[in-house]
């Protein structure tokens, strides 16, 4: 049987030596398995936040285009209706009715060969005031499907015509 006795390599207990003794002047510890499974998931969720982040971004972005283009084609159709002489314009709003039409980004009338993803559906809504006035209030919906969802985006307005 063996002492328990102290020394330059700390106290021997059945024969075998203080584990703080065993570390070699220069030996490093190497990572362990868990370690590195936890800095993987780290840094796959940080991917993962940067991933969504981008797709968020681009969805954004592309509804801020579309209501860009929205606006661009219901301001074209006021300007369109605002040049008509007020003869004119109550003849092409027939007392109230409804036009509606399906047009791509540039204002161009669409057909079926036209990109779904590009399609926009304007409604012009006409509501005639006094005659002796001359004005005529217009309400002009634009509308559009994307992956988000369907959206319209109402323009409003009244025009006056000064011309006899």
């Amino acid at each position: 049987m063996e002492k328990i006795t102290g020394g330059a390599s700390g106290p021997r207990v059945f024969g075998l030596a203080n584990p703080a003794s065993r570390a070699r002047p220069g030996f490093r510890g190497g990572v362990t398995l868990i370690e590195i499974l936890i800095s993987v998931c780290i840094l796959s969720l940080g991917c993962l936040a940067a991933i969504q982040m981008k797709t968020t971004t681009i969805k954004s972005a592309n509804m801020s285009d579309n209501i860009t283009a929205a606006t661009f084609l219901a301001e074209a159709e006021m300007e369109r209706l605002k040049s008509l002489l007020y003869e004119e314009l109550i003849a092409e709003s027939e007392g109230g009715t409804v036009t509606t039409d399906k047009l791509n980004r540039l204002g161009q009338t669409c057909d079926d060969t036209c990109d779904p993803g590009n399609i926009f559906s304007r409604k012009v809504a006409f509501f005639p005031g006094s005659p002796t006035v001359r004005s005529c209030q217009v309400e002009i919906t634009i509308g559009w499907n994307d992956d988000l969802g369907s959206h319209s985006f109402l323009y409003s307005g009244a025009i006056t015509s000064l011309s006899f």
